[in-house]
């Protein structure tokens, strides 16, 4: 009955003690699982910048050719005029 008893309060023991560890970790940078997901984060905002940025100079081509073909067009229509 002691002996179990015992081993009761070893494994109370035991557990209070990962439990009161594992607190003192929890949000913290330094833990493994905030570290990695840290981690993930700064390279999914780098990837995402870098996307942003050769989008926007897809844009500016894309508005360029519009602007290219807006003159066209005005110049195709003034000849239409003229017929």
């Amino acid at each position: 009955m002691v002996a179990v008893l015992g081993l009761c309060g070893l494994t109370v023991t035991a557990f209070g003690a990962w439990v009161i560890a594992k607190h003192r970790e929890s949000g913290k940078v330094g833990t493994s699982d905030a570290a990695g997901l840290w981690q993930e984060g700064k390279d999914l905002r780098e990837f995402l910048v870098s996307r942003i940025d050769a989008q926007a100079a897809d844009i500016a081509g894309l508005q360029r050719e519009v602007r290219d073909l807006k003159l066209e067009v005005a110049g195709l229509r003034s000849e239409l005029k003229e017929r």
